[in-house]
């Protein structure tokens, strides 16, 4: 029998310590995609319970760990003690709070944590999302892992026991395919979505800029390209004459390098790093420049799996977008209609793609509008539950 039929209860799980939809929250990006993905569910009808770990953690653990974590070594074998240890008693937990009161459970996979397995177990559906390969992005891009094998073992084992595995993008999928061997025809692949209600433009946000301003929104890690996009500024201010400005807001681990080499360019007049923001704060800065930047780029050789929450944030804001051509933005933009594309890490690429964006400034409105319009008709949150409970209603009649 079909979710749709019984009541369209949804539990929604996530075991990672420190990810929270608490205000405080360091780690923003997670923390705007559980709250959009459940909203989504909820428009859709559905009612939606929380087991959220992280919620439940000290602040000191979701606000101040991920600096401990960084620093690898003893703190990150530590935190994966933690973790497995924590594992059953989270899913304990989650069973007590929830059973009986969910027909389904949607979790946002996290490092030695697979919360939804017991609900399988008694013979509801299961539905894991990965917006990564856990094991190795924590090991290679975050530092913040020591036992590889074992962690990948575990995410395996998740992927095959959970009912159906949303991922976030094809090559992810391809990814999870080749290194972990699950099957292609259990993962659905869903990319991230906006909350177009609480992403919206604002007409007269402040400006802390006069001139052409590029905003750039989420975490600082070394796959963002902070530090290609102010080369990119320096050598166009320098060579080409542009008047530019950049408004970067968030923290990470390449906060005080991107700082340092700012100064070192003489760009402290022109760019403004703003550290940790609140959520509620994120449109209004995205409202204060005239286009959004997503520079992601290659780690360690491995081609960009990801899906940019920022990308459809800032379109719903209003925005075109500065990207490097990701899948998604490859997808999602049109090339001088709704953004500009350059190659991934190419700095001469991202130099001559912001002189384009500066030679449309008169234009720049009109392409915001039309990315708004794009991602409030088919980039919604509601519109990826949508897709995510349609593919889960096979699965579940398939098993019935």
């Amino acid at each position: 029998m079909s979710a749709r039929r019984r009541g369209r209860r949804l539990g929604y799980l996530s075991g990672a310590p420190r990810v929270t939809t608490r205000p405080d929250a360091e780690i923003g990006g997670p923390r705007s995609h559980i709250l959009g993905v459940m909203a989504g569910f909820r428009e859709l009808g559905w009612t939606v319970q929380p087991f959220i770990v992280g919620d439940r953690s000290p602040g000191v653990v979701t606000r101040d760990a991920g600096k401990l974590l960084r620093k690898g070594g003893q703190w990150a074998l530590l935190a994966d003690v933690a973790r497995i240890g924590l594992s059953p008693v989270n899913a304990r937990a989650a069973w007590r709070e929830l059973a009986g009161h969910v027909d389904w459970v949607y979790e946002r996979f996290s490092v030695f944590q697979s919360l939804g397995r017991t609900f399988a177990r008694a013979g509801i559906p299961w539905i894991l999302e990965t917006n990564e390969m856990q094991s190795e992005e924590a090991r290679v891009d975050r530092n913040s892992l020591v036992l590889t094998s074992l962690a990948r073992r575990f995410e395996r084992q998740a992927y095959l026991d959970c009912s159906m595995l949303v991922c976030v993008s094809e090559p992810l999928k391809r990814l999870v395919m080749s290194r972990l061997g699950i099957p292609g025809d259990k993962i659905v692949v869903v990319p991230n979505g906006v909350d177009t209600d609480f992403f919206r433009p604002i007409p007269d946000a402040p400006r802390p800029f006069e001139g052409f301003t590029v905003v750039y929104v989420g975490g600082l890690e070394p796959w963002q390209g902070i530090d290609l996009l102010l080369s990119a500024i320096r050598d166009a201010r320098e060579h080409d004459g542009l008047p530019l400005h950049a408004i970067i807001a968030g923290d990470g681990p390449v906060r005080r390098d991107c700082e340092r080499m700012a100064s070192e360019f003489g760009l402290d007049a022109c760019v403004r790093f703003l550290g940790t923001v609140s959520r509620e704060a994120v449109p209004g800065i995205i409202a204060a420049g005239d286009i959004g930047y997503s520079g992601h780029s290659e780690t360690q050789g491995r081609a960009v799996f990801r899906s940019p929450l920022k990308l459809y944030e800032y379109m719903a804001v209003g925005k075109p977008v500065l990207s490097s051509s990701v899948a998604d933005a490859r997808q999602l933009v049109v090339n001088n209609e709704s953004g500009f594309l350059f190659a991934s890490g190419d700095a001469d690429g991202l130099r001559n793609a912001l002189g384009r964006a500066f030679a449309a400034r008169d234009q720049l409105s009109r392409m915001g509008a039309q990315a708004r319009q794009l991602v409030e008709s088919s980039h919604s949150w509601t519109a990826r539950c949508r897709t995510i409970t349609s593919a889960a209603e096979e699965v579940v009649l398939a098993c019935a």
